[in-house]
């Protein structure tokens, strides 16, 4: 067996187990490693064991990938303890590695400075706010404040204000009025995470041909809370996440991977051909507030690298 490291993690890093399905490695959220620098292509390269080691095939990147500084022309093979070079980075090495070994993720964890108090993180939103559904409560303030998502072994974002942004390790923050700071910590021997679904407990129906136009149903799963969204363009950016998540659900790509649009799609699916892709940040605070003002949670639009999803349970979608 082997499995990729990804170069500069601190310990312990990430270990991306390698199989015969490949691997692929690039800017884009719905990548399975996914490494932000702007010299990596969306898409960059694929990574796969064959028989007697491993293959590594450029996917066409602007910059070009090399093995220990040999460019890649198609395909090549990389042998443990090889850097693969991305871009202008050295971005991964490949190692030996025993399946039995991965048994447990690394402990993930959201740390209070003042208290020392830990919140452990999964890839299930951890919600900051005064509303009665969030799991790091506030006594007073907005519904919402903040969503934190685990998003790989030793990754997590955060949404607050209008963005997700990347939280590194061990470098504090503020957030409501404290200093947090994220820890890595290792495997415990005694608890295992079990990592939960992505998704909020949301449910979207939304279709381009109702009796006003488009239109879009947001519904909290479970209860009375919903809000429609009958705004032309907010309805219609809607209908258009919703739709990915739907195919992407029908064709059996895996939960945490599922709905992610690039921003040019959407931008052209709302706008037309020349769609301003600029204007999505002002489109997606005006979803969010929509949502926000109606006692949902605005991060169930969820925004990273270029690329939007919605994070539901259930889509239906009608043209």
């Amino acid at each position: 067996m082997f499995a990729l490291i990804v170069i500069g993690h601190s310990s312990p890093g990430p270990r991306y187990p390698l199989t015969a399905r490949p691997t692929v490695v690039g800017r884009a959220p719905d990548c399975d490693i996914v490494l932000a620098d702007a010299s990596i292509s969306r898409r960059h390269a694929a990574i796969w064991q064959a028989e007697g080691g491993v293959q590594v095939q450029d996917l066409g990147s602007q910059n070009g990938t090399q093995i220990d500084g040999e460019p890649v022309r198609e395909t090549a093979v990389v042998g443990v303890g090889q850097v693969i070079r991305l871009g202008h980075i050295d971005s991964l090495r490949v190692i030996e590695h025993e399946q039995e070994e991965d048994t447990t993720l690394p402990l993930l964890a959201l740390e209070e400075l003042a208290s020392g108090h830990r919140i452990l993180l999964s890839s299930s939103p951890l919600r900051v706010g005064s509303h009665a559904s969030c799991q790091l409560l506030l006594a007073d303030g907005p519904p919402y404040v903040a969503s934190i998502i685990r998003q790989g072994p030793s990754e997590a974002w955060i949404g607050l204000g209008d963005e997700m942004e990347e939280l590194v390790i061990d470098q504090p923050f503020p957030l409501a009025g404290r200093e947090y700071v994220l820890r890595l910590l290792p495997p415990s021997p005694v608890q295992t995470i079990v990592d939960g679904p992505t998704n909020l407990a949301y449910r979207v129906v939304a279709t381009l041909d109702a009796p006003g136009g488009a239109l879009a149903r947001v519904e909290v799963v479970g209860s009375d809370l919903a809000v429609e969204i009958s705004t032309e363009n907010r309805a219609v950016f809607l209908f258009l996440l919703a739709r990915r998540w739907a195919e992407d659900a029908a064709a059996g790509v895996p939960e945490t991977r599922r709905g992610w649009m690039d921003d040019d799609d959407v931008a052209v699916g709302v706008w037309g051909r020349d769609g301003p892709v600029r204007q999505l940040k002002v489109l997606v605070c005006r979803v969010r507030q929509e949502l926000r003002e109606a006692g949902l949670d605005p991060w169930f639009v969820e925004k990273r690298r270029g690329a939007l999803r919605l994070r539901v349970i259930e889509a239906t979608v009608e043209a």
